[in-house]
């Protein structure tokens, strides 16, 4: 998935996504998943991605975003990328199964590299 990513094609990105990266690496490192070195290594490689962030407000999508996190069972967080995508019929990168299914039930296709 990432590797499509380094090789130039940007992805938009939600405003929160920097937030999202963080919050993975430090609960990753409480959990003893991931050194703080490979956390700042990783850190390192997320800012060298070609993202766009997307330019809406953080609350243009939100009324999508309730609903989608309403009816398909989502966090508010994974419902946001899951409003991107479809806003910007965008294919949707993702390893978490729950959003794939979302994705799928919404009609919103998967990154694939």
């Amino acid at each position: 998935m990432l590797s499509a990513l380094t090789e130039g094609t940007p992805a938009f990105v939600p405003r929160l996504w920097k937030l999202e990266v963080a919050n993975a690496l430090v609960v990753g490192e409480r959990r003893g998943k991931i050194s703080r070195r490979d956390a700042n290594d990783f850190l390192d490689f997320a800012e060298s991605l070609p993202t766009l962030v997307d330019p809406a407000e953080i609350g243009y999508g939100f009324p999508s975003v309730l609903l989608y996190a309403r009816e398909l069972q989502l966090t508010v967080y994974d419902a946001t990328y899951l409003e991107l995508a479809a806003r910007r019929a965008l294919p949707l990168a993702t390893k978490d199964e729950p959003l794939a299914q979302a994705a799928a039930r919404i009609g919103v296709g998967l990154f694939e590299p």
